[in-house]
């Protein structure tokens, strides 16, 4: 999503896109950039419902940025546009023409049903005017509950009565937006760092998936730092270094002042982390090691009870499941794994082969699931069956072969013996 912004940004269709700024700038002439967007189809008739109009006053938010001010279009039409290109140039557009909208006004409706002196409610919400959310089309889509007319003393027939039990439920998981937008609130990174910061965490394997999860690996590293040197991971010391960047952007601190000071605090921090090295070192070591054993740990072998694990072979960079006893001979079971995407063991196991479910995340795709086992017959529509025929058919003739040569040498050596 923010290489297609920066593609926008690039071809000139869009202003600046890094900032959190709601104010638009008041010399960049609304009119003409209006009509040049009505110049391409889908905005026309909004376009020219606005042009109609004695004065374009955008209402806007509170939030200012020194740096940069709100996104907005040029007006300039695109030449050549991608899909994903296409949805964000979309959605600067629209949001841009809602801000010179009318006010958009809606209808909420509250009913009281007595049922054996037991208040039950009814809610509804309708729109009478859309407004502004007629120029901003899909992303202002709003829930409508259209109530039946019902007047006070009307008696309404109870069909069916349920009782039901239900536990709280556990907050729903941080989202990459829910994140970023997190960190700001607290006061953490910066426009430009904050999704770099997220970047990090997935590529070192410390979260995974679109509806972020820690990893062992991510939770047991700041169980570490938190217990060797807490600072490193302290909220308040990495806001507090934000802030005083801030202040000496905006002159009212002094950069040497701000710099002596985060010296003596990195001074202090060193210190710490040395007096514990060989401590934290063997901590951090030992928990890659078992993060990872956990993580290649897929679960029982179907064939002869053993362990299966993922391996990789580092020359070619291919993955696959192997048995645990696959060395003593007991167990050849091996099948291939994808070479990309985070796996992930479900703890569930496929009831044609018997073999464990995996979930695949891979980088701008749905993540999929799928047992470890390629001959499956759940995968019958995966490969050509024919080239796989042939090849199976193929090793189990190299495999004869080798064992008449076998055979071939320990007669020959017999004879001569």
């Amino acid at each position: 999503r923010q290489m297609c912004i920066r593609d926008r940004y690039q071809a000139g269709l869009i202003s600046y896109p890094r900032t959190s700024s709601q104010k638009l700038p008041k010399d960049i002439n609304y009119a003409k950039i209006i009509k040049n967007l009505s110049k391409q189809k889908k905005y026309t008739k909004d376009c020219k419902t606005l042009l109609g109009k004695q004065k374009l006053v955008p209402q806007e938010g509170k939030k200012k940025d020194p740096a940069h001010p709100a996104i907005y279009p040029t007006g300039d039409v695109p030449k050549r546009i991608g899909v994903l290109q296409k949805k964000v140039y979309d959605l600067v557009v629209r949001r841009f023409l809602a801000c010179f909208g009318e006010n958009s006004k809606r209808e909420s409706q509250k009913v009281i049903l007595d049922l054996g002196g037991n208040d039950f409610y009814l809610k509804g919400t309708r729109t009478i005017e859309p407004g502004w959310t007629k120029l901003y089309g899909k992303y202002s889509s709003r829930e409508e509950i259209l109530l039946p007319e019902i007047n006070v003393g009307d008696k309404i027939k109870v069909v069916k009565v349920e009782e039901l039990a239900r536990e709280t439920q556990p907050p729903s998981r941080y989202s990459q937006g829910s994140v970023i937008k997190e960190m700001e609130a607290h006061g953490l990174g910066t426009k430009a760092t904050r999704a770099q910061i997220l970047q990090i965490l997935y590529d070192r394997g410390y979260v995974f998936g679109r509806s972020i999860e820690v990893t062992d690996l991510g939770i047991k590293l700041t169980d570490i730092l938190e217990k060797y040197v807490p600072d490193i991971v302290s909220e308040k010391l990495t806001r507090r270094f934000e802030k005083e960047c801030e202040a000496v952007g905006e002159g009212r601190l002094k950069r040497d002042a701000v710099i002596e000071d985060a010296k003596k605090l990195l001074v202090k921090i060193c210190n710490q982390f040395r007096k514990n090295e060989t401590t934290i070192g063997k901590a951090l070591s030992d928990a890659i090691v078992d993060a990872r054993d956990k993580q290649n740990t897929l679960g029982q072998c179907p064939h002869c009870g053993g362990t299966l694990k993922i391996h990789k072979i580092w020359a070619t960079g291919s993955r696959f499941v192997g048995c645990s006893n696959y060395k003593s001979g007991k167990c050849k079971f091996s099948s291939p794994l994808p070479r990309k995407g985070h796996i992930r063991k479900t703890g569930k196991t496929c009831p044609e082969c018997k073999t464990p479910i995996v979930q695949i995340y891979r980088d701008g795709k749905r993540p999929f699931r799928t047992c470890v086992d390629i001959r499956c017959p759940t995968k019958e529509d995966w490969f050509d069956k024919s080239k796989f025929s042939k090849s199976s058919k193929e090793h189990e003739r190299m495999k004869k072969e080798k064992k008449s040569k076998k055979k071939q040498k320990k007669k020959s050596k017999n004879k001569k013996q």
